[in-house]
């Protein structure tokens, strides 16, 4: 059976939401590793695999584009924004195509539980199907 390790890369200042992704569990033959920082990092960035980034008290547009020319091709970005902060970022729609996903701000534990195991399961089909 195949095992696959994802590396992390949690961008932002509000740790709690990032404190909860990390306490739930991976799937089965995955293992995961949480690294994090308030401010973006190139090589935090190239190293990743996933990247959640919250954009709580950031330029979003500016972030998003740092994230977007640093991360590898392969890396899945989810970026956590508020409304308004959404509501800016429409001009930057030819981008927005290379972001797995928005997940909308504020969010309730449960709905944060319920879209990374969803995440998970996602990618643990496509790592399936790719194996294929």
């Amino acid at each position: 059976m195949y095992h696959c390790h994802i590396n992390f890369f949690f961008l932002g200042k509000q740790r709690k939401i990032f404190k909860l992704i990390e306490e739930i569990s991976p799937l089965e033959h995955f293992t995961h590793e949480y690294f994090e920082s308030k401010t973006p990092y190139a090589t935090m960035t190239s190293k990743a695999d996933v990247i959640i980034a919250n954009l709580y008290d950031m330029d979003a547009a500016a972030t998003i584009q740092m994230l977007l020319s640093e991360k590898r091709p392969a890396t899945e970005l989810i970026i956590l924004a508020d409304k308004e902060q959404i509501a800016c970022l429409a001009g930057m729609i030819g981008c927005l195509t290379e972001l797995y996903d928005i997940w909308t701000l504020p969010l309730s534990n449960e709905e944060l539980t319920f879209r990374f195991t969803k995440w998970q399961r996602d990618y643990k089909m496509q790592k399936r199907l790719l194996a294929m």
